[in-house]
């Protein structure tokens, strides 16, 4: 791997160089400590993304689905509708 230390900005060549040096490509270095901490910040971003999604747009979308059939259905074909547009919707998010 070649990094050209001199083409870099003060602040991206100082970590390269941590992290570039024989201790930093270790086993357990900081090339390892780093991937470790963007694997767990980006578990933690996509939880919270999920949480947003379920408790701000699926109520919404719910909400939504509901009153637009309420418009256009009986209320014995609202229930089947709804739900089915729910698990459509629900697959979409996974």
């Amino acid at each position: 791997m070649e990094f050209a230390f001199d083409a870099a900005a003060d602040e991206v060549a100082g970590i390269a160089a941590e992290i570039l040096n024989s201790d930093g490509l270790a086993k357990g270095g900081r090339l390892d400590q780093l991937l470790d901490g963007s694997r767990r910040f980006g578990v933690g971003l996509g939880e919270r993304l999920k949480d947003r999604i379920y408790q701000r747009a699926v109520p919404d979308l719910a909400q939504g689905l509901h009153n637009d059939h309420s418009r256009r259905h009986d209320a014995d074909q609202l229930d089947s509708d709804v739900l089915h547009d729910i698990d459509h919707a629900s697959l979409l998010l996974l």
